[in-house]
């Protein structure tokens, strides 16, 4: 895969740097193409009339979009990943990607979509004034402490933004943290185009000190850092003692204001910084603003060590309380007092903390783990289009037999594979036989009209290897269209199919879906229908979303049980939308999406007799059972056959 990484660096080396660099390493250590669009602000200080330069760069910027223009067509990368586009780079990057039909990701290091300085603080405090289209609030604060830069910062978010600069052209913004993804939707950012995906850092095998003699801080020495609060705290224990590494432009009045016990280190170089973790006994974060997502943090459980943080914005997603660490009030030097001495004088607990910590870190913010995020991400937004080798054309299947070429049509813009239901279970053993992991969705009409207002589900069907006609209208739009067709391979049919067939090879097969029970049920069914079925297992989810934790639970429970298919009983979309989050991570031979395939079979939900099935009236026959869900979605059945017959004579008329 090509990558274009586009970032202007700040005028100093920052945690964000630090991410864009590693994730470069990272990309083409996995063998993509990298490429970087880049410029630097430090450059503003030998640039004539530099802020003014600044200033109007960040509102427009015809230089940087010629340049993006000129990459676009030479470099021809699949995906443009955004970091930062201020001052000297600016949104006006989007729009050439967008008509060049590359996708945008942005990643969300700070607050400045809705927040002219990015921060959400002003003068040390929390401050949200700018939300909801208030950007003047930073002009008439002065939020920048200068009325030039303040107005080139509200003017450069306010055109931005009535101009649609990132919501036409992003496809996908990456969050940090869940709590970012929350504030972006109350700005009217869209849901379905907001992932989380947390930062990393090396995941090199730290020595882990059994216990440290002194209390550790790391970062920016400024008032929203909590500095200040950590030295009250560090006056009332003064037979702890703390060190705190980091710069700042205050750092003679902080030193004469530190209390005894408090020593200022200044910046470090890696390896003292290395050193200074191994030898804290836990580190400190008392943040008193919505950090984005502070590195220190993943240091620390690194190294294996306990945190005492602030319990604001998205740290507690970070910290467990009680688990990997402690959280305070923010602001509060008692509380974070009591907190440090509960730590302090429980080494033991400090060690199981610290130890939660690397595991968590291990699990959630290692390298391979962000990689496994950031390229399913990335195969979320990339338009696929090519045709998978073994689906289009003639399959082997044994020594003088062979599977016919799968007959496809486009219907609304949705391939669909118009075959049997034996050419679709040759196919699956033929994946298995080639070691393929594939996806297979059964689409009524009702999915195809859905793909076209959701982004997701049309990705889903996109990147499905087979998309099966299971609805009635599907084959009358077939028909309309001119295309051949075998008839309706529905769910809950191929099911049975599978089942049945893949006894000769020894297919293993596991469920994921259902409610309570339902699961069980059905493995009960087909093995009695199916003596000899090879069930790996099943899992039951919760309705609700799972946690990143328990979602790699699963995943790695799935794998272990290492079954050749998985059949996901969560209905549409939720079901293609799970395929697609899970695709290439769950090692399977084929997904398949068979939504109430689950309740028929289990004998929940009671099955249309064969007749109205072999009529195509099966849809009649839910409506009248489940009235409220069943009318909602055959409200689209007529808008679906009107557009097929726009797509039948616009067709005709163009040729």
């Amino acid at each position: 895969m090509k990558i274009l990484l586009v970032h202007n660096r700040y005028g100093v080396y920052s945690g964000e740097e630090a991410v864009v660099d590693a994730q470069q390493r990272l990309l083409r250590e996995h063998g993509h193409e990298v490429i970087r669009f880049e410029r630097s602000s430090a450059e503003l200080e030998t640039m004539r009339f530099g802020k003014l330069r600044a200033f109007l760069a960040g509102i427009y910027n015809p230089f940087s979009r010629r340049t993006m223009r000129r990459l676009l067509k030479e470099y021809r990368p699949d995906v443009v990943h955004i970091h930062n586009l201020y001052p000297l780079i600016s949104p006006s990057v989007l729009a050439p990607c967008r008509r060049g039909g590359v996708p945008v990701v942005m990643t969300v290091h700070n607050y400045r979509l809705f927040c002219p300085n990015g921060s959400l603080q002003v003068k040390g405090r929390i401050c949200r004034r700018c939300g909801g289209e208030k950007e003047y609030w930073c002009l008439f604060n002065n939020c920048m402490g200068s009325l030039p830069k303040s107005l080139g910062y509200f003017l450069r978010n306010w055109l931005a933004r009535k101009r649609g600069m990132y919501k036409k052209n992003v496809t996908l913004y990456v969050c940090l943290t869940q709590f970012q993804k929350e504030l972006l939707i109350r700005e009217g950012f869209p849901p379905d185009r907001i992932s989380v995906a947390p930062n990393m850092v090396s995941a090199q095998r730290e020595k882990i000190m059994t216990e440290g003699n002194y209390i550790g801080f790391a970062g920016r020495l400024n008032q929203e850092k909590g500095i200040w609060t950590l030295m009250q705290a560090a006056r009332q224990t003064p037979q702890i003692s703390y060190k705190a590494a980091g710069d700042s432009l205050h750092l003679s009045a902080l030193r004469a204001a530190a209390p005894a016990n408090f020593e200022l280190l200044g910046r470090l170089a890696a390896g003292p910084m290395k050193e200074f973790y191994e030898h804290c006994r836990f580190l400190v974060l008392p943040s008193e603003w919505f950090e984005g997502f502070p590195v220190v943090l993943l240091e620390a459980m690194k190294h294996g060590k306990a945190v005492v943080a602030s319990r604001l914005g998205g740290i507690p997603e970070i910290v467990e309380d009680g688990r990997t660490g402690l959280l305070f009030e923010p602001g509060n030097a008692q509380d974070l007092t009591e907190k440090i001495k509960a730590l302090w004088t429980q080494p033991a607990l400090c060690r199981s903390m610290g130890k939660a910590g690397r595991r968590k870190f291990i699990e959630e913010y290692s390298p391979q783990r962000y990689y496994e995020r950031l390229i399913r991400l990335y195969a979320e937004v990339v338009s696929p289009g090519r045709e998978r080798s073994g689906i289009f054309t003639e399959i082997k299947t044994g020594k003088n037999k062979t599977v016919p070429s799968v007959s496809t049509g486009a219907i609304l813009g949705v391939r669909f594979n118009l075959t049997s239901a034996d050419q679709a279970v040759q196919t699956v053993l033929q994946w298995k036989r080639r070691r393929q992991q594939e996806m297979i969705i059964f689409a009524p009409p009702h999915s195809v009209v859905m793909a076209r207002r959701d982004r997701l589900m049309r990705t889903a069907l996109a990147k499905a290897a087979l998309v099966l006609p299971d609805g009635v209208g599907i084959i009358l739009a077939a028909k309309i269209l001119g295309y051949d067709h075998f008839g309706r391979v529905t769910g809950p049919d191929f099911m049975l199919e599978l089942c049945d067939k893949g006894r000769q090879v020894a297919l293993k097969h596991y469920f994921y879906g259902g409610a309570p029970g339902v699961a069980e049920k059905l493995i009960k069914v087909l093995c009695n229908k199916y003596p000899g079925l090879n069930v790996g297992g099943y899992f039951c989810p919760p309705f609700r979303e799972l946690s990143i934790c328990e979602d790699d639970q699963v995943i790695r429970t799935i794998n272990k049980a290492r079954p050749d298919i998985l059949w996901i009983g969560l209905g549409a979309p939720k079901q293609e939308k799970w395929m697609l989050e899970h695709y290439r991570k769950i090692h399977v031979t084929a997904m398949l999406g068979v939504g109430a395939a689950f309740d028929f079979h289990s004998g929940q939900v009671k099955w249309a007799p064969r007749l109205f099935r072999s009529l195509g009236l099966e849809w009649a026959w839910r409506l009248t059972r489940q009235p409220q869900r069943m009318f909602k979605r055959n409200l689209d059945s007529p808008r679906f056959l009107l557009q097929i017959l726009h797509q039948r004579f616009s067709a005709g008329n163009a040729s």
